[in-house]
């Protein structure tokens, strides 16, 4: 391996693909159980703090923890919010971003020119899919999270 990377080949190729999907499977197991244990010890850690009526804590290593509400705002009713927000001119109430199919389907009007004030932004992603399962005469097997959130059955 040299600074740029390993040497790819269409010889190695497989090897890195299936390393790749070995990691990613791997990182979400690990992301998993580290999520498991903060929200544990974040429990553990505001439970503290309530009981002892205190805002915040410093431990004599030098840590501190503090602790207050966040407030969020979900939209439960779109149509009234939306009624609301124009008739009053209440645009204070929400926040704006692109929509990328509106944005996507623009451009494909308007010969690959974006919106007004926007700027596109590409990044690659790389997909990796296991290899297909070899199907069995006469088995019948269901197959689910197709990309379009529905569930298929197959045989």
């Amino acid at each position: 391996m040299n600074d740029a990377g390993p040497t790819v080949t269409s010889s190695n190729i497989d090897e890195y693909i299936r390393k790749l999907r070995v990691v990613r499977d791997k990182r979400k197991q690990v992301d998993g159980e580290y999520a498991k244990l903060e929200a544990m010890l974040v429990g553990v850690v505001l439970k503290y703090l309530q009981d002892n009526k205190m805002s915040s804590a410093k431990t004599n290593t030098g840590y501190s923890a503090s602790w207050y509400v966040k407030t969020t705002y979900k939209v439960a009713d779109p149509g009234e919010f939306r009624r609301h927000v124009i008739g009053n001119e209440a645009w204070e109430l929400i926040d704006w971003r692109c929509n990328a199919t509106g944005a996507k389907d623009f451009m494909a009007e308007h010969g690959d020119v974006p919106p007004p004030g926007i700027q596109p932004n590409q990044t690659a992603i790389v997909r990796i899919t296991p290899p297909a399962r070899p199907k069995l005469e006469g088995v019948t097997t269901h197959v689910e999270d197709q990309d379009d959130g529905t569930n298929s059955w197959s045989e």
